[in-house]
């Protein structure tokens, strides 16, 4: 099985530090369950190419994945309603 890595863009970065302590916490859990090929909510994102989005409680975490880099980008983190805008 090919390992992959995760990278955070600015805007998701950016996301990351205003959450609260234990929203953190459940992102990191989710994040290195897909490291590790766990099952989780993780959809594709209608009208986009290769965005999923995994969903965190009321939280969002949108992603790439980048399979010739072997990358997961994390895009964009936030709130279920205001995450999907801009996109």
């Amino acid at each position: 099985m090919e390992e992959f890595i995760i990278e955070f863009s600015k805007d998701a970065f950016k996301g990351y530090k205003r959450l609260d302590a234990s929203t953190k916490w459940r992102i990191d859990r989710v994040l290195s369950m897909l490291l590790k090929g766990e099952r989780i909510d993780l959809k594709p994102i209608q009208g986009t190419e290769d965005i999923y989005r995994i969903r965190v409680g009321n939280s969002r975490v949108l992603i790439k994945k980048i399979i010739e880099d072997r990358v997961y980008l994390v895009i964009k983190i936030g709130s279920r309603g205001d995450v999907y805008k801009n996109m």
